[in-house]
C-alpha cells in the first residue's frame, strides 16, 4: 500500500494545517511479508524505513531459522494487505495504517504513519486479537478506516468518531493453539475506535462495537459446529464496502458472508453513543 502526500478530500481548518505540515513527508510503501513483519520502504529510494512485528508473531519467528524449513513446513506470517488513510484521532489528524496478518494469526494492529521516517515504538496505536474478542478470526480481507456517527439517531447535536472497520475473517471457531475460539462461530463486523489509548483495555460497547451475523442451520455432513445446542454450518466474513452520507460518515455497509447471504446495514439507524 502506497502513502504519499495526505488526501485533499477534507477542508476543515485543522486538516488544512495537517495537510500543509505533511505535504513534503517521506513517501512510503507498506507491505506485509512472510518474515513476520510489516515493512515500510522509502518509495523513492527503496531504503527500508522500519519494520513492525505484531505481538502474536513473536513465538513463530524462530521457525524461519530451522535448518529443515521448506515449502511443506511453510507457516503464514504477516500476509494481509494493509490500509492507509487520514483520520481524526481524538482532536488530531493522523495518517493511520491498519492491517491484519491473514493466515499468520487472529489479530489486527493500528500504526501512526503520519511521518514514516520518524516511526518509533510510540507510533504503535493498538493491537486487537482474539484474546480481546473470540469472534475475531484470521483477517484475510482488507480493513477500512471510516468516520461514523456516534450520537443517537435523533440527537440534536451530532458527534462523530473514526474507526478501523474490520471483517472477522475466517476460522474463528477453530482453536489456533492459544486455547481461544468462538463457541458460536458467528462472523462479525468489528468497529474499533482509533482513539483508544494504548493503556486502556478493549471494552465492548465502549471503545469497540461488534455486529454479528446469524448462521445457517444445517443437516449437511460437512464441517459442522454445535452452537447453543443447534447444529450450524460455520461461516466467515472477508470483505465489505461502505457508502457515505453527505457529511462523510458511513450511511450503509454492504457485505456478503461465506454462506452466500448478502447484507445491508443502515448506520443512520445505529446508536454508538
Amino acid at each position: 500500500t502506497y502513502s504519499g502526500a495526505p488526501t485533499t478530500r477534507y477542508a476543515d481548518t485543522a486538516y488544512k494545517t495537517f495537510y500543509t505540515n505533511n505535504l513534503a513527508r517521506t513517501k512510503a510503501v507498506f507491505v506485509g511479508a512472510n518474515d513476520g513483519m510489516l515493512h515500510a520502504f522509502n518509495a523513492d529510494t527503496l531504503e527500508e524505513l522500519f519494520a513492525y512485528i505484531p505481538s502474536w508473531m513473536g513465538t513463530k519467528l524462530s521457525t524461519l531459522t530451522t535448518s529443515d524449513y521448506n515449502s511443506s513446513r511453510h507457516t503464514s506470517y504477516v500476509d494481509a494487505t494493509p490500509v492507509v488513510a487520514e483520520a481524526q484521532v481524538g482532536s488530531n489528524w493522523k495518517t493511520v495504517l491498519v492491517s491484519g496478518t491473514g493466515g499468520g494469526g487472529q489479530g489486527v494492529f493500528a500504526l501512526d504513519v503520519t511521518d514514516p521516517s520518524q516511526f518509533s515504538a510510540s507510533s504503535v496505536m493498538w493491537e486487537f486479537t482474539d484474546a480481546d474478542d473470540a469472534s475475531l478470526g484470521n483477517v484475510v480481507g482488507q480493513p477500512k478506516i471510516l468516520k461514523l456517527r456516534t450520537s443517537a439517531p435523533n440527537a440534536s447535536t451530532i458527534t462523530y468518531k473514526w474507526f478501523a472497520v474490520i471483517a472477522s475473517g475466517v476460522n474463528n471457531y477453530q482453536e489456533d493453539g492459544t486455547g481461544r475460539f468462538s463457541t458460536t462461530g458467528e462472523p462479525a463486523l468489528f468497529l474499533l475506535d482509533l482513539a483508544k489509548p494504548t493503556s486502556t483495555s478493549w471494552a465492548l460497547g465502549t471503545n469497540y462495537f461488534k455486529i454479528t451475523l446469524p448462521l445457517i442451520k444445517t443437516t449437511d455432513s460437512g464441517t459442522q459446529l454445535v452452537a447453543n445446542g443447534t447444529v450450524v454450518k460455520p461461516s466467515g466474513l472477508i470483505n465489505f464496502d461502505a457508502i457515505g452520507n453527505a457529511d462523510g460518515s458511513v450511511q450503509f455497509f454492504y457485505f456478503g458472508d461465506l454462506h452466500g447471504q448478502f447484507w445491508k446495514l443502515d448506520m443512520n439507524a445505529a446508536n454508538l453513543s
